[in-house]
């Protein structure tokens, strides 16, 4: 099996409402992009095999555009597992931070504006969890490098090929 499809997907925040809610946009880019979001969730979906050769899932590389002009950036390496948050389910849920069941943290680059994260998007394995189908995430951003934290809270579904 090959190593995970890579993928970029840019987030623009474009602002913080009144109620402190951020309103951004999610963008797949790229050579091999994921499918357009869709839904009032933004929802991604991923896919291991998109063009026919199985991958050991997708690495995502989701890269911060601020245009709030406040500083807004993931958090530092040292606290990755604060800039994203998961679970299977409801694309619209809001999983705590620290709740990684679907996207793992890899790295957040040296300028803290590209958050990199694996998906093993995975049907049911021996002693391990079924990760196909419908699944909540928030990507977590800070002017600080830690609390507070706003949140983006776009939906996805997991869409396996071969693996």
């Amino acid at each position: 099996m090959s190593n995970p499809r890579q993928t970029t997907v840019n987030v623009t925040l474009s602002s913080i409402n009144a109620q402190g809610n951020a309103v951004f946009t999610l963008q797949p880019v790229g050579d091999d992009p994921l499918p357009p979001p869709s839904g009032p969730n933004q929802t991604l979906t991923f896919q291991n095999d998109p063009h026919g050769v199985p991958h050991n899932g997708v690495t995502i590389d989701f890269v911060l555009i601020d245009q709030t002009g406040q500083g807004y950036a993931f958090p530092p390496n040292n606290n990755k597992a604060y800039a994203v948050s998961s679970a299977m389910g409801p694309t619209n849920g809001c999983p705590a931070q620290g709740t990684n069941e679907v996207l793992s943290p890899v790295n957040v680059s040296p300028d803290n504006k590209t958050l990199s994260v694996h998906n093993p998007n995975q049907n049911q394995q021996p002693n391990g969890p079924n990760l196909v189908g419908n699944f909540s995430y928030v990507l977590w951003v800070t002017k600080t490098g830690g609390a507070p934290y706003v949140p983006l809270d776009p939906g996805g579904n997991n869409m396996n090929g071969a693996t």
